[in-house]
């Protein structure tokens, strides 16, 4: 039987800043401001809820929570750019 396992829904830390383009300082100042959510799993290897950093870094909505849909390009042309961005670099974090 061949295939692929579904993603983790947890992050490193690791995941994360490469996701985020974020320094591991620069994640730890956004925790701290609340921008970005705290890991939810401390020990040797800090894990973060992907749900959680996909919203604050905008690549999920709140519906998209409880449905499939992500943000319309339509609704926010400057932000497809940015979004499309994000996407490929959760792709290729992920091996897809």
């Amino acid at each position: 039987m061949t295939g692929t396992l579904p993603p983790s829904p947890r992050l490193t830390l690791h995941e994360v800043c490469t996701l985020a383009g974020y320094s591991r300082t620069t994640l730890e100042k956004r925790i701290k401001a609340g921008k970005m959510p705290a890991p939810v799993d401390r020990g040797r290897v800090r894990l973060f809820d992907r749900r959680a950093v996909y919203k604050a870094l905008g690549m999920i909505t709140e519906e998209s929570q409880h449905g499939a849909t992500i943000e319309s390009e339509n609704q926010d042309p400057w932000g497809a750019a940015a979004h499309a961005l994000a996407q490929h670099h959760a792709a290729t974090l992920h091996g897809r």
